[in-house]
């Protein structure tokens, strides 16, 4: 058999190359979900990522789906144990009295909406992480990839922030009022999935605001670099504002998608922050003598949890508004550089003349 050498063709084998270090950018192995993936892991657990990746795309995903139908039996069971002592004449009296059945049962069902609500809204969520993910690759393919070691550490803090206080919240629970460890996490559970659903939203909003300063920070480089004269960039300011307007939709799709569970976590949090306080207030100024100092501390434990997600949800949302608006303020000066510039040339033009 003769031997017929292949011709080497440049162009393909530079797409070829192309295509082998983008997939090392995109889907489980991109910089973003590495910088996330542990976060991950504990959210699917509890039934709030019914996704998986295929062919470097988020997708909805029907075997985790079963981490979300568990979740949701436990919340069921729950409803019943709360019902069952409220209707059961030898019932243990509760701390907080008839409050403390209210606020279980209205937290149980918000956990209920949020979980159905991600099982529902699976194919929105998937379509803006990949916006998300889009819009990462086409800044990475132009030379201004983003960097996520702001994201990693911020993910590891309020993973390890919330270690501690549920474990500050069961370990002060189990002592103060005699419980096995079974018992008080089964009476946590539903509490920890609406706060890990709360966190969620707050991951998927910093992410989005990340996405917007940086892309602010490529805008301001652009307008100097056209002052300055200095060495142009790739890119002009009528691809920022195409970025801009994409991530502008993405905002509107995530705003659209979590509005309502929005407000059912801050109605949830706050009924929860305010009965807590209330009733440690009115402990300690009308009950001192008998005052029991280990249920004190749990709910002080309890308070601190539900005012760290209001007070990180606020953060969150408050930042990547505030990143969403510069960009009119940097477009503005852009318009202000340019008169300048004309300004300048019409001066010129006068004086040759």
């Amino acid at each position: 058999m003769e031997f017929r050498p292949k011709t080497f063709d440049l162009e393909i084998a530079f797409a070829a190359s192309r295509r082998r270090q983008m997939k090392k950018f995109r889907g489980p192995d991109s910089p973003l979900y590495s910088a996330i993936c542990p976060a991950i892991y504990i959210i699917r657990i509890l039934g709030q990522a019914p996704y998986k990746f295929s062919k470097d795309r988020l997708v909805p995903s029907d075997v985790y789906l079963i981490f979300s139908f568990v979740f949701l039996t436990v919340c069921f069971y729950n409803v019943y144990v709360v019902f069952y002592q409220f209707v059961h004449s030898t019932r243990k009296e509760p701390i907080l009295g008839g409050t403390e059945y209210i606020k279980v049962t209205f937290n149980c069902f918000t956990m209920i909406y949020s979980v159905l609500m991600t099982m529902w809204t699976r194919n929105k969520f998937v379509q803006i992480w990949n916006n998300i993910q889009d819009y990462d690759d086409a800044v990475r393919l132009l030379g201004y990839p983003q960097k996520e070691i702001k994201t990693r550490i911020v993910c590891w803090i309020l993973i390890i922030l919330n270690i501690a206080l549920w474990t500050s919240v069961n370990q002060i629970g189990m002592y103060a009022f005699t419980e096995s460890w079974i018992s008080n996490v089964g009476y946590m559970s539903p509490y920890f999935g609406s706060c890990i659903a709360v966190y969620k939203f707050i991951g998927i909003t910093f992410i989005l605001g990340q996405r917007f300063h940086h892309l602010n920070e490529l805008a301001t480089k652009y307008i100097c670099s056209k002052r300055k004269n200095t060495r142009p960039m790739k890119i002009d300011i009528k691809t920022i504002q195409t970025w801009h307007n994409e991530l502008m939709i993405v905002g509107e799709n995530l705003n659209t998608l979590y509005t309502w569970e929005i407000l059912l976590w801050l109605a949830n949090l706050s009924i929860h922050s305010v009965s807590d306080l209330y009733f440690i207030i009115d402990k300690v100024l009308n009950d001192w003598d008998n005052l029991h100092w280990p249920s004190i501390c749990c709910l002080a434990s309890w308070f601190l949890v539900f005012v760290a997600q209001l007070i990180i949800l606020h953060i969150s949302c408050d930042y990547v508004s505030t990143q969403a608006n510069c960009m009119g303020g940097i477009l503005i000066d852009w318009q202000a550089c340019l008169m300048e510039k004309n300004s300048l040339k019409v001066n010129i033009y006068i004086i040759i003349a």
